[in-house]
């Protein structure tokens, strides 16, 4: 089999050591010159021999590549069932990339999907590769890693191919995080298309798979995500670059949902990107060191009662949530189960969990749900997700706008500015995001809060903004800066709720101390007074300079 290998050496230690693994080595399939009935392709073979180009170069990857007439059926077949076995070892870690057509038929369990080989034959299954005769052959290699991405239509029907859901990624990946990613086994599958796109039993096969400019769109953003681009978090700031050196799968795939879906979504076929565990994974996470960020870890931070899960017989409270695991399921029935009965009530055995279950399931989800704004003209709605998206929405005729997505965590508070030009968003990453409502752009990240920020409101003028959080302190900033202008603290427990009254002068703060505070920011109420105090003491103790008698001069009393 004419497979063209390249298998160069690098001795580079210190990535070794980094990475945790003998070897990086990739399988790159690309074709373009599909025959026998099928339409052929413009990018695909660009889209390998480009994406083998950044894997050597900026990952230290060897790799075979596969082509065009090399790639046929029985060709891929003794490389999946002999080649990669004699090959890949327990000390390596494998990525495998298609680029080409591929198609899914409707099955008794989900979407059948299929490669299509560059010999393949129209309407012909059994010149296909099937989706799950590839899933078996690669769950047989002895690696500890494995990372699939399919660019193809309907790859998305390879999670039918025996796959389990996706793992979350924690905002901060902390050196022991990073240990555990390396350590434990990660079986992960990327997808350019979800099962039905185009549309279950197509098999016109054409050329549907789009491109920009050289790539396809998906490759695009693989491409430029592998350079560095989605290495993001933490964000910049004191003048250091934004990232910590590390690309995990689950980071990779959310910068291309972004790079992908909205875009396409404004030409005629929306394309949405998928990401899935196979059974082999556990509790690892395939990663990328970036190329344009030196690795820098923190380690996790030490752990207190504050963190810890387990409670005993102690019932968990709303800011407890964050800790609250194990009954996201019974969470959600019970939340469609209160929207449909507004009366309900919640029995159970002493100690099965109800407080729990309401208090830090059921209540901070309805908050969440019901975090939506209008614009102050009506035109427009913002929706806050728990998939740490903000979706601006017009009223009129119930159309997505824009989506917002620089957040990397729940979102939970937004408010529109008075003006109607910006928007506000608070979340779980600990920042309150500034954006733009005419193009959907960040203007600025706000970052001084140390834990969840839940309400937001703008002051009536619009030059103020207040932030709550669970960090126990309110927020005022500065809008057109985004500087801190005061940090006001009093409240012993997370703070959730917050509003500036009408005129201005005062914020109100609802917190899970069971308090409701409130606070004057009314500056020529604490002049005036200031100057009452001034003036009882000069009556006892009159001023030597005569100028300091008329300080408080036309500054009436209360």
């Amino acid at each position: 089999m004419n497979v063209t290998q390249q298998t160069e050496t690098f001795n580079n230690p210190e990535t070794g050591a980094e990475t945790g693994f003998a070897r990086n080595l990739a399988f790159i399939i690309g074709i373009d010159n599909y025959q026998n009935g099928i339409s052929p392709l413009k990018t695909a073979v660009n889209d390998a021999k480009k994406l083998v180009e950044v894997l050597r170069s900026k990952h230290q990857y060897q790799t075979w590549i596969c082509l065009d007439n090399v790639a046929t059926l029985s060709n891929l077949n003794q490389f999946l069932e002999e080649k990669l076995p004699a090959q890949v070892t327990e000390n390596d870690r494998l990525l495998f990339y298609f680029a080409g057509h591929g198609v899914a038929l409707n099955g008794d369990d989900g979407p059948v999907g299929y490669l299509i080989p560059q010999d393949a034959k129209l309407n012909e299954t059994k010149s296909y590769l099937p989706m799950a005769k590839l899933h078996s052959a690669l769950s047989k290699l002895p690696c500890r890693h494995f990372l699939g991405i399919l660019d193809c239509c309907f790859a998305g029907a390879f999670r039918w191919s025996s796959t389990r859901d996706l793992i979350t990624s924690p905002e901060v990946i902390y050196q022991e995080h990073y240990d555990r990613f390396i350590r434990d086994a990660a079986w992960q599958i990327i997808t350019s298309s979800a099962s039905d796109q185009k549309a279950l039993d197509n098999f016109n096969l054409d050329t549907e798979r789009g491109q920009v400019g050289n790539h396809s769109p998906f490759a695009a953003a693989l491409l430029e995500a592998l350079e560095g681009a989605a290495d993001t978090y933490p964000p910049a700031k004191n003048g250091k670059q934004s990232g910590d050196g590390v690309i995990t799968a689950t980071e990779l795939y959310l910068h291309l949902r972004d790079r992908v879906e909205i875009p396409t979504e404004k030409q005629r076929l929306r394309q949405t990107p998928g990401i899935w565990c196979l059974n082999k994974h556990d509790k690892g996470e395939y990663i990328f060191l970036s190329p344009s960020h030196k690795l820098n870890l923190p380690s996790a931070p030490p752990l207190d009662e504050s963190k810890n899960p387990y409670r005993g017989l102690n019932s968990f409270e709303e800011e407890h949530s964050e800790i609250f695991f194990g009954r996201s399921k019974l969470v959600e029935k019970l939340q469609k189960f209160v929207k449909i009965n507004p009366l309900t009530v919640v029995l159970g055995a002493s100690g099965s969990g109800k407080s729990s279950l309401v208090k830090a399931g059921l209540i901070p989800k309805l908050k969440q749900e019901a975090n939506n704004s209008f614009s102050p003209d009506g035109k427009m709605l913002a929706s806050a997700s728990d998939d740490s998206t903000v979706k601006l929405w017009d009223t009129t005729n119930g159309k997505e706008i824009k989506t917002l997505t620089e957040h990397i965590n729940s979102v939970y508070g937004i408010s529109f500015s008075p003006d109607g030009k910006m928007l506000a968003s608070t979340s779980a990453d600990s920042t309150v995001k500034l954006w733009d409502t005419t193009n959907g752009k960040e203007i600025k990240t706000l970052t001084e809060h140390t834990n969840t920020v839940w309400g937001i409101s703008f002051s009536p003028d619009g030059k103020m903004l207040a932030s709550a959080s669970s960090d126990n302190t309110l927020k005022l900033w500065d809008v057109s800066t985004g500087k801190e202008i005061k940090t006001l603290t009093g409240h012993i427990n997370s703070v959730y709720g917050i509003s500036f009254s009408p005129h201005g002068k005062m914020l109100a703060s609802a917190s899970a101390d069971k308090n409701v505070r409130l606070w004057r920011l009314d500056f020529d109420y604490l002049l005036r007074q200031g100057c009452n105090f001034v003036r009882e003491y000069y009556k006892t103790n009159p001023p030597d300079n005569e100028s300091d008698k008329h300080l408080c001069d036309g500054l009436g009393n209360f």
